[in-house]
C-alpha cells in the first residue's frame, strides 16, 4: 500500500460494507482491515449472483481445476483485496485477478473510493481477459473498528 502516514491514520481499521452492479447482476460483502504500524491492507468480497441468496462457491475438480455455483454445494469463492494507493482521503485498488464463473475466464476489477467521516464509498470497474467488455458498480464500507498507528 502506498500512502502517508495521515492517510493510513485516515483509513487504520476494519471496514465491512457490500457492492452491487446491475449490469453483472452480482452483489456481495466486503471486508478489509488496516492495520496499526503496517504499510499493507487486506480483505475479502463474497461474490452474490443475481437472483440469489447465496454466494459462489467453488468446488476443485480432479485435473485441478475449479468450478463455480451459486447453489450450495461447496465453500464460498472470497476473493482477495490489494489495496494500491490511498491519497488525501481517496483510495484506489485492485482485486487479484480471480476466475469469473459466468463468463468462463478471467476478471480483473478495479475500484476507487472516498473516505467521508466513517464511511468509504466508490465505484469500482470488471474487465475479463476473455474480451467479454466490461462492467461498472459500486460500493461502500463504513468502518466498525478504529485502530491507532
Amino acid at each position: 500500500m502506498d500512502a502517508t502516514r495521515g492517510d493510513y491514520e485516515m483509513l487504520a481499521g476494519e471496514w465491512r460494507g457490500e457492492y452491487s452492479s446491475a449490469a453483472l447482476g452480482r452483489r456481495g460483502a466486503i471486508e478489509f482491515k488496516l492495520v496499526a504500524g503496517e504499510n499493507k491492507a487486506s480483505g475479502d468480497v463474497i461474490m452474490v449472483p443475481q437472483m440469489s441468496g447465496r454466494p459462489y462457491e467453488r468446488r476443485y475438480n480432479g485435473d485441478g481445476t475449479q468450478t463455480y455455483y451459486g447453489d450450495g454445494r461447496t465453500d464460498s469463492h472470497m476473493l482477495t483485496i490489494f489495496f494500491v494507493r490511498a491519497f488525501s482521503g481517496a483510495i484506489e485498488g485492485m482485486l487479484d485477478r480471480y476466475w469469473d464463473p459466468d463468463r468462463n475466464c478471467n476478471a480483473m476489477t478495479v475500484f476507487r473510493g472516498t473516505l467521508t467521516g466513517r464511511t468509504i464509498a466508490g465505484t469500482f470497474r470488471t474487465t475479463w481477459e476473455c474480451g467479454a467488455g466490461e462492467a461498472t458498480g459500486e460500493w461502500k464500507v463504513t468502518r466498525t473498528v478504529k485502530e491507532g498507528l
